[in-house]
This record gives structure tokens, sequence and C-alpha cells, in this order.
């Protein structure tokens, strides 16, 4: 395993390691631990109100001044805080781990291009150095040779949406180091697919079924729907109830999904809508659909034949601000949250406290399925989420929407002065060639770069305000208070343009124009002189006039 230090990373680029994949990196040693602990269960999961608090549930901030070093812990040790049942894996923070990332977009081929936010753009690294360290014990770094060993003749599977397939992906890029996973199967949306690793006998698999029920989804990749997602509760879905039987081990998980505008059917008959305006349908809600989901999901898995060992993970909460992936929402935050920086959301507690009572009801009648509980630790990372570093180079639009005005009016400012001054030649600025000379041409180009400055610097400003949100003490950085530090929350830019107007002034708009100035001034002016120079050079000669 190759190990990166902090000199490195600045030189290097590195992969995506978002919070989708420290799970899978936290599920993975779970595993671990359970192979070599004969299947210890997990520690009973009090359900009660309380727990769904935030307040209650963040632990207090570790202050670490030398982060451990990641590695292998004995066996001993690991069957240890199992046994004694001192540890709760889901109960810790987030810490700082120097060894960086386990592996790299150079070193793994499965990063797909939406998730590689390195190769697109993303400037800062320092997402890349935090670690889970639950409270009461050690987590290892997980061990593909192990694992695969342990895996051998054996098949393990996630079903649900895409963040079961980061979670496959994850486990892809780590399994390489020791050996290479096949592609023997996908589905025509690529959606479903199936690795074989032939040295180990094992198969890894991920099930695109995003509402474990059977669903009628109308619904592209861009998140555009054609029409409502008809949803049968009492119904699941084939394409994973079909195959149980030959699952060893499963990682299953509902979600997100289930907050879509969405019909509801039992018996094939309507019963309910989530959202569904403009249909004369009565809107039950997504907690009626989600709980009737989850109650025939467990029934089906404790009452199987095949004993499959299944994790339950509960709902992954949202990190994007003001709007979703796909409707300009952002998560451009740095760092973890500390204790009392973040509350979950009501819609993710709603949704966590249906799956932690769904699951004990189950626990009542299955053994074979154990609960991962990964929701508040995935809560204080909104660091590790791509946001709009899904797309290469994003603000690269936004740039360049700046330039044109800003070039634009560049040229039209400095041809017009030069015609104007070859028309009236005042004070012998204009020779009898009418041409005019360099020191004329460098104060038609400062002219031409002052105008072009000042209408597009408010452009320019609200990019850079856009690219702040979400920074540690970015309202302090931009406004310039001293005091303020509250992240800034913006929407768009016309939001943007309006806030800063209401708040600080039509004047904040031009804020450091002065200081730019001094850099873009003289540059355009030379940069005219030059273009003349070049023109004359190769004979050519355009003016507004013509």
């Amino acid at each position: 395993m190759k190990t990166f230090n902090n000199n490195n990373v600045i030189k290097k680029q590195f992969s995506l390691v978002f919070v989708k994949f420290a799970v899978c990196f936290l599920l993975l040693g779970l595993a671990y631990r359970l192979f070599l602990s004969n299947f210890e269960q997990f520690s009973q999961i009090e359900v009660n109100d309380i727990a769904l608090v935030s307040d209650n549930t963040l632990p207090p901030q570790i202050t670490v001044n030398e982060p451990p070093v990641a590695g292998d812990l004995s066996d001993k040790v690991v069957n240890q805080t199992l046994q004694n049942g001192t540890c709760d894996l889901f109960i810790g923070n987030w810490v700082r781990d120097p060894s960086g990332p386990v592996y790299t977009n150079t070193t793994c081929n499965t990063i797909e291009f939406h998730q590689n936010c390195m190769k697109n753009g993303r400037p800062d690294t320092e997402y890349l150095y935090w670690r889970w360290n639950p409270r009461d014990c050690e987590l290892p770094r997980f061990n593909p040779k192990k694992f695969l060993n342990l895996m051998r003749n054996k098949s393990f599977t996630f079903i649900g949406d895409s963040i079961m397939r980061n979670h496959v992906q994850s486990l892809l890029c780590i399994l390489s180091q020791e050996e290479q996973g096949d592609e023997v199967y996908h589905d025509k949306q690529y959606k479903s697919r199936r690795w074989y690793f032939p040295i180990h006998d094992f198969n890894l698999s991920v099930i695109w079924s995003p509402f474990l029920a059977k669903a009628t989804v109308f619904e592209d990749d861009n998140g555009v729907s054609t029409d409502i997602t008809k949803l049968h509760l009492d119904k699941l879905d084939d394409v994973w109830t079909q195959q149980f039987d030959s699952f060893d081990y499963v990682v299953i998980a509902g979600g997100k999904w289930y907050l879509k505008s969405t019909i509801y059917y039992e018996n094939d008959t309507i019963v309910g809508c989530h959202y569904c305006p403009g249909k004369n349908i009565t809107q039950v809600g997504f907690e009626y659909a989600y709980r009737k989901a989850l109650n025939i999901t467990m029934k089906f898995i404790t009452s199987s034949k095949n004993k499959a060992y299944t994790f339950f993970r509960t709902t992954t909460p949202d990190h994007f601000e003001n709007g979703e992936w796909n409707t300009e929402g952002y998560c451009n935050r740095t760092g973890p949250f500390k204790e009392g920086e973040v509350d979950i959301g009501y819609v993710d507690e709603v949704m966590r406290k249906i799956e932690l009572e769904e699951f004990e009801r189950a626990s009542e009648f299955g053994l074979n399925i154990k609960l991962f509980d990964t929701t508040l630790l995935s809560l204080m990372r909104p660091d590790g989420h791509p946001g709009v570093y899904r797309q290469y180079q994003p603000f690269a639009k936004e740039n360049k929407n700046k330039k044109i005005p800003y070039v634009g009016l560049n040229f039209a400012v400095y041809e017009s002065l030069k015609d104007l001054l070859v028309k009236t030649k005042p004070l012998g600025l204009v020779d009898d060639f009418t041409e005019l000379g360099v020191v004329t041409r460098l104060a038609c180009g400062a002219v031409a770069g002052t105008v072009g400055q000042t209408v597009a610097y408010p452009l320019d400003l609200v990019r850079r305000r856009m690219q702040m949100v979400g920074r540690k003490d970015a309202a302090s950085i931009v406004t310039g208070d001293g005091r303020s530090k509250a992240s800034l929350e913006y929407s768009g830019m016309i939001d943007t343009f309006r806030n800063t107007v209401r708040y600080e002034g039509f004047r904040a708009l031009y804020k450091g124009l002065g200081p730019n100035s001094v850099k873009v001034v003289p540059s355009i002016a030379i940069a005219f002189v030059t273009y003349e120079q070049v023109k004359d050079l190769l004979g050519v000669e355009i003016r507004i006039s013509d």
C-alpha cells in the first residue's frame, strides 16, 4: 500500500475520497471484525426519541495533538473489543489521519468522471486527511488481503441506490491492490453490476433498487423525470429478491428516493401519493410508504431460508445547501463539523426514526440482520461530497461569461477611442499618416481597461463570493469586518447580487476594485500596444468605422 505525506499531496492530485467512501471503509472494517470474532452480535441499540436529537447524539469534540498512525491492530485487540461489548462503533469523532487516502485516481480505474472531483478542479485536499475514530476503541485500516481470504468462495452484495454503488467502487479500488476484479455482468444502464475475483473465487455485486420495493421510474441519470414514479408498497423488487438465495453477505438500504414525487399502490390499487400536485389523489406522505416498504423488506430477509449475513444501513444525510444536487445546491465545505455545529435535518431524522423502529421490530425475529447506523457520523462530513466538481472545471463557464462582456468592452472602447482620435487629431496626438504613437496607444488601452474592469467587476465579485460559500470564516474573509464568523448563504447569482447590495450597500460590489485595477489596467494597456505592433507587422488594419 502506497503511503503519501503532506508535502507530496501538494504536488499531486488525489482522487475523490468523500464521506460515502469513508462509510465503506468503516463497513469493511466491521465485516472484518465480525468474521474474526465468530460473528459476535453488535450491542443492543436502544431506540427512543432522545437518540434522534443531534445535540445528544453527536459526540463531544476530541482534541488530538498527534493523530494515531493508521495501521492494522492485532487480532487479539479487535476480538477483545467486540467480546467485551464496550465499544459503540458509531459514536466517535473524525480525527486527523496524516497517512492520507488508501488509493488515488491514478491507482484505481473505477472512479467515474462525476466522482473525480480533484481531476475536475477541486482546489482543496484537506478533506483527504480524516478517519473515523470510535470513542472507546480503535478501528483498523482495512486489509484487502485478509478480506479476500475471508471471502474465498463467497459473495458480497450491495443493494440500494447510487450510494451503494459508491461503496462498491471504493471496495473495488481497495481490493485491486491485492487482486483485480473482472466485470462479468452489467445491466443496460450499468447500474447493476457484478465482478469476479478468480484467485479467491469471490463475487462482488451491486444491485440497483433505490426503493427496494417494485417501482416504475421515469427518471434519467441527470434526475430529470418525464412522469411521476409508481411504487407498489406490497411488492418487493424482483431484481434483488430473486437473487437473494445466492447471497452470503449483504448490505442493504432504502433512502432518499422516497422523497420524490410518487404514486403509491397496494393490491394494484392507488392508495395515495407523495407530492403529486394536479392529481386527485390523497397525499399520504413518504413516511407511510417508507415504513411499509422497510417492513416487508425486513420480513423477507428474516424469513428467508437463505440466512445471508445482512447489514441494514441507515439513511445518509444530505449535505447540499440551498438546493439539491440537480437544483443548484452546493457542497463547498472543506472540513468536518464539530459538536454543536450541525443539527440533523427534519427529514433525515424522520427517516432514521422509521429505520430504527423497523429494524428493532425485525431483529426480534432474525439474528442474521445487523444495524449499520452511519447517519450521524456521515452528517459530520459535509466536506466529502464532490459538490459542483461533479463537472469538469465548473466555474470555467462563469469565467467565460465574465470575460465576454469584459473583453468585448475593452476592444469596443479601445477601437472607439482610436477612431475618434484619428478623425479629430486633437493636440497633435496623431501624426500625418493617421497613426497613433506608442504613448497614445498606451493611454487608450489604459482607458479601455479601466472601463471594462469597472463594468465587469461586479460579475467577478459575485463569482468569487459564490465560490467562497461554506468555507471556514468565509463571511469575515469577504466582508472584512473581522467579527462575523457565520458562513455565507447564497443560492445563485441573482441572490448573491441582491444580498450583497441589501446588507453591504451598492459600493460592496466594487470592493477591491482599486488594487485590482493597479494590476489589470497597465496589463491591458500593454496588451493593446502589443496587439497594435503585431497588426503593423502583419500589415493588418481594422477600425470600427470600417
